[in-house]
C-alpha cells in the first residue's frame, strides 16, 4: 500500500508546471542566485525538486546541482521539458569483448534502455541511431577502419 505522500502527486507532473503558482520560476531563481552571490562553484541540492523547474533553470544558468524527489511521476516527467529539447543524437558504443558476450548478458538492451530511454529521452532528445562496435581492442586495424568508415557514412 502506498503512503499518502507517494500518491499525492501521482499523475500530476504534466499539470504541475502549468499551475499559476509555479510560473515565477525565473524570478525565484534570480533570488536564489542573489542569495548565493552568483557563486557557481557552489553545489546545489534541490530537495523536493518536483519536475525540476528550479533545477533546470539553474542548470541553464551554469550551476552544478542535483534534484531529488519522492514522486517518480514528478521526476520522470515527459521529455518536452528537457534542456536539449528537439535535438537528435547518434550514440556509438565500443566494447572490449565479443558481440555474443554482450548479447547473452543483456548488455546491449540494458545500455540502450538506460542511455536512450532514460538519459537522452529525459533531456528531450531523440536517439536516431545507437550503434555498437564490439571487441574493438582485439580486432585488426583494417576492421577498425571499416568501423570508422561506417560512422563517417552515417554522419556525413
Amino acid at each position: 500500500m502506498k503512503q499518502w505522500y507517494e500518491s499525492l502527486f501521482e499523475n500530476y507532473a504534466q499539470k504541475y508546471d502549468k499551475e499559476p503558482y509555479v510560473q515565477g520560476t525565473p524570478g525565484e531563481c534570480d533570488f536564489i542566485e542573489q542569495e548565493i552571490n552568483r557563486d557557481k562553484s557552489i553545489k546545489i541540492l534541490d530537495i523536493g525538486c518536483g519536475t525540476g523547474r528550479h533545477a533546470i533553470e539553474l542548470a541553464k544558468r551554469g550551476y552544478d546541482l542535483t534534484g531529488v524527489d519522492l514522486s517518480r511521476d514528478q521526476i520522470q516527467r515527459p521529455p518536452d521539458f528537457g534542456l536539449l529539447k528537439g535535438k537528435k543524437v547518434m550514440v556509438f558504443n565500443t566494447t572490449g569483448g565479443p558481440r555474443f558476450a554482450y548479447y547473452l548478458s543483456g548488455y546491449k538492451s540494458a545500455t540502450k534502455n538506460s542511455i536512450d530511454a532514460r538519459i537522452f529521452k529525459f533531456c528531450g532528445m531523440k536517439v536516431i541511431l545507437h550503434k555498437f562496435f564490439y571487441a574493438v581492442p582485439a580486432i585488426t586495424d583494417a576492421v577498425r577502419k571499416k568501423m570508422l568508415a561506417s560512422i563517417g557514412s552515417i554522419i556525413f
